[in-house]
């Protein structure tokens, strides 16, 4: 599965409009697509990092399905952060529930917590920001402690490989070694990313600003739909009131 970021940003504004549009008693759309995204959201993180912790051979990740993947060659997890990051950007997720995913992110900070907190923060990091920036503060903090250990296990580690190859022992470490060097790099940048978000500022990358022009664009519409709704029922509310007089 690929990255579906238009797709997604279009699901998103399409549902905050139709969450916005529910009235007489009935259910709102948001809440029920929430709840089941959170809820797969959670099943996707489990699988990644079962993944992650399970060093299985090719032949036992072949037969293993759904519960080994990586995002590297699998986009659900950053489609699904997407989606979720794209809802709040339009109203209809609260960014308590959002900065609380952060933070298990930056807590744990794995490399698919990085993959996910980089898509994240590229996608509704400027809104963080705006609603609660003391918040943003506190999880570059976090972020900061998590590298630095994160750091400092993978230095562990190697030094305890080259005591073990000193030693005559043999084994496979071509996998976490691979894992660290791949890491490093999206660690960095998800770092200035965090960075720029802190001192409001933004780069200039084209694909970037295309982004941040559609979905101001979306919220427009979504404004306009909503504005054009309430006055339609007003209409339609005066209108019964008329003729129930009558």
């Amino acid at each position: 599965m690929q990255l579906l970021e238009p797709l997604v940003r279009n699901a998103a504004a399409l549902t905050s409009a139709l969450n916005g549009m529910v009235t007489g008693g009935a259910q709102p759309v948001g809440p029920l697509v929430v709840e089941g995204l959170v809820e797969r959201c959670r099943h996707a993180l489990e699988w990644t990092v079962t993944s992650e912790e399970n060093t299985a051979t090719a032949a036992t990740a072949a037969t293993a399905g759904p519960a080994l993947f990586s995002l590297e060659h699998n986009k659900a997890g950053n489609n699904m952060m997407l989606l979720l990051s794209y809802l709040y950007t339009f109203g209809t997720v609260e960014c308590t529930l959002v900065f609380d995913i952060v933070r298990c992110f930056a807590t744990r900070l794995r490399a698919t917590d990085v993959e996910l907190l980089l898509t994240m923060m590229t996608a509704c990091g400027m809104k963080m920001r705006s609603d609660d920036p003391s918040s943003l503060k506190e999880i570059i903090l976090l972020v900061q402690h998590s590298v630095q250990r994160v750091k400092r296990e993978e230095k562990e580690e190697r030094e305890e490989r080259e005591q073990q190859q000193d030693g005559g022992e043999t084994g496979d470490s071509s996998s976490s070694s691979s894992s660290s060097s791949s890491m490093g790099p999206r660690m960095d940048y998800m770092l200035d990313t965090l960075y720029d978000l802190k001192n409001n500022k933004t780069r200039h990358r084209k694909n970037h600003e295309e982004a941040r022009e559609t979905t101001t664009r979306l919220n427009k519409w979504l404004r306009h739909m909503k504005t054009r709704y309430w006055l339609w029922l007003a209409v339609a509310g005066s209108g019964c009131c008329v003729g129930q007089q009558r």
